[in-house]
């Protein structure tokens, strides 16, 4: 069996986020700009839209969403000591977006190579 060292990432339906852990960071997609319960190991919250994007490698956004550069952020912000160290990264979305955020996420390369996206 190969080990998998990327981070994992889980989409999930906004309030389902579960306790906060020490090892997990949480993006909110939409979230209150206040900073939430304690213990995340970062808390980041995405204006509404941002974590949108198109197919990956479109022309019009070459597949960068919002929410891929603030998973880059974050894993450039642990490599450098300035957040908690993290084992995972649950994105928080209307339950609506959850395949669809979980299929932008899946498709980004850049993304594919420090985390890995659980369906």
């Amino acid at each position: 069996m190969r080990l998998d060292a990327r981070v994992e990432v889980r989409v999930v339906a906004a309030g389902a986020e579960g306790s906060p852990a020490r090892d997990v960071a949480l993006i909110r997609l939409g979230g209150a700009p206040e900073i939430g319960p304690p213990g995340w190991a970062a808390l980041r919250d995405l204006p509404e839209g941002a974590a949108a994007g198109h197919e990956a490698n479109c022309r019009c956004c070459a597949g960068r969403s919002g929410l891929a550069d603030m998973m880059m952020q974050l894993f450039a912000e642990r490599a450098k000591d300035q957040i908690g160290f993290f084992r995972a990264v649950f994105v928080s979305v209307p339950s609506s977006l959850v395949c669809e955020t979980v299929t932008i996420l899946a498709h980004d390369p850049v993304i594919a190579g420090r985390y890995r996206v659980d369906r």
